[in-house]
């Protein structure tokens, strides 16, 4: 949602309003910043009727309430706006320019979908902020080069269709009027009429909006016509309903950003998507009359073979319905091809002897090392684990696995690794093998599980978290194949596979004597067990085995008490983490989200320029928060500190005591350095953790001392005593020791056992004076064991803490200074002053075309206007898919640099990428590729790395650190 003011204005606000967008993914673990607020809004504003004008329009306002339900875009909307004012509404049905006029004079309040002009200003009132935006193309076939982007020639004599709309119509006129380009206009009706004869190739292209077609992967658009936003128009007679209005969209612009998304997504994103076929699509259809399916035998709800030979399940039902849900007149032959190993299935898909099989899933990288390709997801489904007995550590130990079922091991390797697999020849062997102990457990597709277990009292079942996809498997290269299939699942819906599933399930088994025995097995068991007892046991045997067992189920008790105590502790610091980090996270929001308003009121430019400052220091402190969760998360599975590198301890202490000293200094604290300066010396090390540790230990002597209070430092790098003398040429093992003592609030002596377990923190009560996410400790913890080093403290309540750390480090050999006589030369790193010279100089980046690759509208705008106000000229690709097209449909050398993002639909960022490199261009191998991405993990960066790219740029992109990085790359590239 983006507010209607000047170009200057609007830049101004788009890096607040990204911030926003960028925390509220984290404000999604706790209640919005204002839900107290609106509450008592509502309770001041109680409902009042507001009259809205509702017109007929496919997927923005449908249904009359009575017949139909309502639905659409704007209705959904104006729901969410009644949820912030309290409104309650009556519709007044009519078409659009009757309702306008009714608007203009008053007689209604509200009216959805209009659009911006002065005349119209006059007569009605605007929000501050727009409904709904749409962006204006000409598309084309991906196939076709014939037209390019820019050049107007290329357009000459081309047929574009375009619908009989307003806004469609008045942009691709005024786009012929300012190029002067010569095309052929044909007018329809309605787009499914202009998609049919597009897919007949009577027609070159076709004019729509971003938001109509922007699902459909066969399709590209190739020139910009220009935006149209829409707004909740607002009768002139009732300015407080506009204030109102102006409130409630404020809120949902921050808090309910994703729900807007989402809201687009859903009624604007995939509507064309069932009309238009690809020339590519079209071709395979015409070149296959008949198609030969392979499935999987024996593995109901999905496939099997009745006994007359005839396939039955799911696959049954889902491949006639895909083809007949397709655009056009195909029913291709479909024959059948069963396969009693999913083994046997994929070595005929290789072999081309059928063309594609159901079912496959799993990861994706399984598929990968198997030779084929998984199309989009048909039926998604959890997965049990059946095991017997009490569940423990033990029960994923040895876990059965059918030998003829890949996906059933795939999955099992995938979710416990150090787990032995056990081969069973079928399914019920798995089953059997848990019962008499020769497996501990199974794992079942959950629609499996409940028939297959039956009523076996003696087995249980666990839903497991991760679910369960099952897809079609295409053969590498048959890429057309894959994209038909994945159009027609898309049409048929995410609902369909799973609702087809459910009628098979009744198949999978019949419940037989020897169920019935093992349903029952407790009761005959017992009885004949009462028969033997009154037989054959004496009493005092008898007593002896009961106190037996009281006593084993005493022991039985307690740990399961101990469990349930433990998972409780874990569970309220999760619960007391969740709190905390609610509260941090909304703190600084509300003072961002704040800023804002008042930015948006005041015309104080130093008051702007002030809280601007104040906001980007809010954002940062939230920025840190975010990056201790995800430090942790990265420790907790074991990630490595990373390779060895050339440390100066002293340069590091002394940086940090700079800071620290500020942070103190602004605090009313004295730090003291007790001891001298550490040596000149090198250790190889990791110099982020080392100082990462020592700065999470001295800000919390900062955070939790008292007013006028004291820190004392000692640190000194002495000899490891454990080593033997070294000679002249040896390294050298070193310990580093630090101890860090303040006068603070100090910590009880029963806290000190759980100061390092993450979240974890004394008093929860402290947090309105001492704030933190108790991740700190645990992280350094964490990273000194990695270092294998030691971290001790000690602790008295209002007597103050100290922190003692022993690091061992092995010291750098001195190089020998060369014996000539002759000075060192010291050579600088940046090269010579007139290659930086050059590189200062192109940080304007003026004249360069860069081919900016993002999926978000707002991102683009951002960097676009950023990137041409350093001089730059920008190109625009939507995907992966477009990005490579613009590419080859230029020629050599015509773009300087691409920004590519990472996950992008269509196409991923990865794929473009390598596709780029192996195009065979004259500059495939030099142009430099940055990848943008707020995956900042370790294997985000090596797969870039391995796709081609050249450099790594972490969201919110600092636009300095991309100015400079693209201007560092391509000056050498001009060098070299």
């Amino acid at each position: 949602m983006e507010k209607r003011q000047s170009l200057g204005e609007r830049v101004a606000g788009w890096h607040w309003k990204l911030v926003c967008f960028f925390i509220s993914l984290s404000v999604s673990i706790g209640i919005g910043v204002f839900g107290g607020g609106m509450t008592a809004f509502a309770q001041d504003h109680p409902y009042r009727t507001v009259k809205v004008g509702y017109y007929q329009a496919r997927n923005f306002q449908e249904g009359d309430g009575k017949t139909s339900l309502r639905s659409g875009y704007s209705y959904e909307y104006l729901q969410k706006i009644a949820a912030y004012t309290g409104w309650k509404y009556e519709y007044v049905p009519g078409d659009w320019e009757e309702l306008y006029k009714k608007l203009v004079d008053g007689k209604i309040d509200v009216f959805a979908g209009v659009s911006y002009s002065d005349e119209r200003a006059e007569q009605i009132c605007y929000p501050d902020y727009e409904m709904l935006k749409e962006t204006f193309y000409i598309y084309k076939d991906v196939s076709d080069s014939s037209m390019r982007s820019g050049d107007i020639a290329s357009y000459s004599g081309k047929r574009i269709g375009v619908v009989n709309d307003e806004k469609i119509l008045a942009s691709i006129e005024r786009w012929m009027e300012e190029t002067k380009a010569k095309v052929e206009l044909v007018h329809y009706k309605d787009l499914a009429e202009c998609a049919s004869d597009f897919n007949m190739h009577k027609l070159d292209g076709f004019v729509s909006a971003d938001n109509i077609v922007s699902g459909y992967t066969g399709i590209t658009p190739v020139e910009l016509l220009g935006r149209e936003p829409y707004y909740l128009g607002v009768s002139k007679k009732d300015p407080e309903l506009l204030e109102e209005l102006n409130q409630a969209l404020s809120i949902m612009g921050g808090q309910d950003s994703l729900y807007l998304d989402a809201l687009r997504k859903k009624y604007t994103a995939d509507t064309s998507i069932s009309v238009f076929l690809s020339q590519q699509e079209q071709e395979w259809m015409k070149n296959h009359p008949k198609i030969t399916v392979g499935y999987l035998n024996n593995y109901m709800p999905y496939s099997d073979t009745k006994k007359d030979g005839s396939v039955t399940g799911l696959v049954a039902d889902l491949i006639p319905d895909l083809f007949a849900a397709l655009p056009g007149d195909y029913h291709p032959e479909i024959v059948y091809e069963k396969f009693d190993s999913h083994d046997q299935m994929i070595e005929a898909l290789k072999d081309r002897s059928v063309d594609f099989v159901f079912p496959v899933g799993g990861e994706m990288q399984y598929a990968e090392q198997l030779g084929y390709q998984q199309s989009s997801v048909v039926v998604s489904s959890s997965t049990d684990l059946v095991y017997k007995g009490g569940y423990s550590r033990q029960t994923t130990k040895r876990v059965a696995v059918n030998r003829d079922n890949q996906l059933q091991y795939f999955y099992t390797v995938a979710t416990y690794p150090q787990a032995e697999v056990i081969y069973g020849d079928t399914i019920e062997d798995c089953m059997k093998m848990v019962r008499n102990g020769k497996a501990d457990s199974t794992i079942i597709n959950a629609l499996r599980s409940v028939k297959l277990v039956g009523t076996d009292g003696t087995l249980n079942i666990l839903p497991l978290e991760k679910t369960d996809d099952r897809c079609f498997g295409v053969d590498f290269g048959n890429s057309d194949l894959l994209r038909l299939l994945n159009h027609g699942i898309t049409i048929l819906g995410e609902g369909y596979g799973i609702n087809h599933a459910y009628q098979y399930i009744g198949d999978l088994v019949s419940y037989t004597a020897d169920d019935f025995f093992r349903a029952h097995a407790g009761v005959l068991y017992g009885t004949a067990s009462v028969l033997l007892i009154l037989l054959t046991i004496l009493s005092v045997r008898r007593y002896k085995n009961l106190h037996k067992r009281a006593l084993r189920e005493r022991e039985q008790n307690q740990v399961l008490e101990d469990a349930l105590y433990r998972a409780q502790q874990a569970s309220y610091a999760k619960q007391i983490f969740l709190n905390n980090m609610s509260h941090d996270i909304r703190t600084p929001l509300n003072a961002i989200l704040g800023i804002i308003e008042v930015n948006r009121k005041s015309k104080d430019e130093q008051l702007i320029e002030e809280n601007r400052k104040k906001a980007t220091a809010a954002i940062y402190q939230l920025l840190s928060l975010v990056n201790n969760v995800i430090e942790m998360s990265k420790l907790e599975g074991e990630a490595s500190l990373g390779e060895q590198e050339r440390v100066d301890l002293k340069r590091v202490t002394r940086d940090l005591e700079q800071s620290i000293e500020r942070q103190a200094s602004e605090a009313g604290i004295t730090l003291i350095r007790e001891s001298g300066e550490l040596p000149e010396c090198e250790v190889y090390g990791n110099t982020a953790h080392i100082r990462e540790v020592l700065q999470h230990v001295l800000e919390n002597a900062v955070k939790y001392n008292k007013p006028d209070g004291q820190i004392v430092w000692k640190e000194e790098l002495r000899p490891d005593p454990a080593e033997p003398e070294k000679t002249e040429n040896q390294e050298e093992k070193v310990i580093y020791d630090c101890t860090v003592s303040d006068t603070g609030i100090g910590m009880e002596p029963g806290f000190l056992g759980r100061i390092f377990e993450p979240f974890s923190q004394e008093r929860i009560d402290a947090r309105t004076v001492y704030r933190g996410a108790g991740l700190g400790m645990p992280i350094a913890k964490t990273l000194i064991d990695q270092m294998n080093g030691t971290i001790e403290v000690e602790s008295e309540r209002n007597v103050g803490t100290t922190v003692h750390i022993s690091i061992p480090f092995t010291k750098v050999l001195k190089e020998k200074a060369p014996e000539t006589g002759e000075s060192p030369v010291t050579v600088t790193q940046s090269g010579s002053l007139e290659n930086k010279n050059k590189v200062e100089e192109l940080r304007n980046l003026s004249g360069m075309r860069i081919l900016l690759v993002e999926d978000n509208e707002l991102n683009i705008e951002i960097a676009r206007f950023l990137l041409e106000d350093a001089g730059a000229r920008v190109f625009v690709a939507m995907d992966g898919s477009q990005a490579v097209t613009f590419y080859l449909n230029e020629s050599a050398g015509t773009f300087d640099a691409v920004l590519m993002d990472i996950m992008m639909p269509v196409m991923d960022g990865y794929e473009a990428t390598r596709k780029i490199r192996s195009s065979g261009r004259e500059d495939a191998a030099t142009i430099p590729i940055f990848a943008t991405t707020a995956c900042v993990s370790e294997e985000a960066r090596m797969e870039c790395v391995n796709a081609g790219m050249n450099e790594f740029l972490e969201k919110p992109l600092d636009m300095s650190k991309v100015i400079a990085t693209i201007a560092r790359f391509t000056e050498q590239n001009r060098i070299a």
